[in-house]
């Protein structure tokens, strides 16, 4: 499961609506190679991006999703698994990572970070491509504000504290975790982030679980289960030991419920958003808004108990309304 959190740029209490146009001009450069790991290769082309702000706010450190396709780019020109890639700004080469990268479909989605896009400005970046000598360098933790892809064989104890006694299996950045549920005011078996988040902020999460509906429960978002029940804060999609809920966020008691129901052994992705003024949760193309019992305290990311299984990955961003967008111009060049 990869998990990767984004933080919320908001200004006077209201949510920053953020346009974001991206051009595209290719160019051939055949002489670059002071970018990293470059294998004693160099780069042949680049695009240039021009990012343009129009909420009136100026972002630092931003989160651009960067989705590319047949019309946009030439992937027969970028090694099939894109760990060519590589982006800069002003001559600083920028951290990125690869959520997605299929060749044969011809199409991608890159989170790049950006360090800083003026209000009402813009900024330029080049993506550069075309290093058949390079190496990957794409690397979540650099972007994110939390990420683990659970990449190895093992859980990075430096990001994550084991309650209980949760069984895990990890193969090809896949963590198949199983455990007990833990009766009113336990923990069960379950992993908390040592770090904790507060809003706003997008959570994103990659999973699919096994059990059936009744007896066991499965829980993934952030929550600190080592809380009583009286005054512990969640927020999460669920199976519970005890009902059937879905979505379920509560704060100092306060809860509520609801959303549709999971699907069982299917990958399902599901996004939160938490604001001060209400929590939607977004899973199976179906979305659910909560504006009352919103948490106010800083927890961790939060999944366990029982039977839950194979996860992929987990992240958060940074989280506008209307959600960030980019939109590459049509035209190509050959290159």
């Amino acid at each position: 499961m990869r998990f990767y959190l984004l933080k919320v740029m908001r200004m006077k209490s209201k949510i920053i609506a953020l346009g974001i146009a991206l051009v595209l001009l290719a160019s051939v450069i055949g002489t670059a190679s002071a970018l990293s790991n470059s294998g004693g290769g160099k780069w042949e082309y680049y695009k240039e991006i021009t990012v343009k702000e129009n909420s009136g706010k100026t972002l630092t450190d931003f989160q651009v999703l960067v989705e590319l396709n047949s019309a946009n780019f030439e992937f027969s020109k970028a090694k099939s698994d894109g760990s060519d890639i590589r982006f800069s700004a002003n001559g600083e080469e920028l951290n990125y990572w690869i959520e997605e990268w299929d060749a044969g479909a011809k199409r991608a989605k890159i989170w790049v970070k950006v360090p800083s896009i003026p209000a009402n400005g813009e900024t330029k970046i080049r993506m550069y491509y075309g290093n058949p000598s390079a190496g990957a360098v794409s690397d979540g933790d650099k972007v994110f504000e939390f990420f683990d892809d659970f990449e190895g064989n093992s859980l990075n104890t430096d990001k994550w504290i084991i309650f209980g006694n949760p069984k895990m299996t990890f193969s090809n950045s896949i963590l198949d975790i199983s455990g007990s549920c833990g009766a009113e005011n336990a923990n069960g078996d379950v992993l908390e982030s040592k770090k904790n988040f507060n809003h706003p902020l997008i959570y994103e999460a990659y999973y699919k679980y096994d059990h059936t509906p009744w007896g066991n429960y499965a829980g993934i978002g952030l929550g600190r289960y080592s809380y009583p029940v009286s005054t512990h804060c969640a927020i999460e999609v669920d199976r519970s030991c005890y009902d059937n809920k879905g979505a379920f966020i509560i704060e100092n008691g306060d809860s509520r419920d609801g959303c549709a129901d999971w699907v069982v052994n299917d990958w399902e992705k599901t996004k939160i958003v938490w604001t001060d003024k209400f929590v939607s949760f977004e899973r199976g193309g179906a979305v659910c808004t909560f504006t009352s019992s919103i948490p106010s305290q800083s927890i961790p990311v939060h999944l366990g108990d029982s039977y839950f299984n194979t996860l992929t990955s987990h992240h958060f961003r940074e989280y506008i309304k209307p959600r960030l967008f980019i939109k590459f111009s049509h035209f190509l060049w050959d290159l």
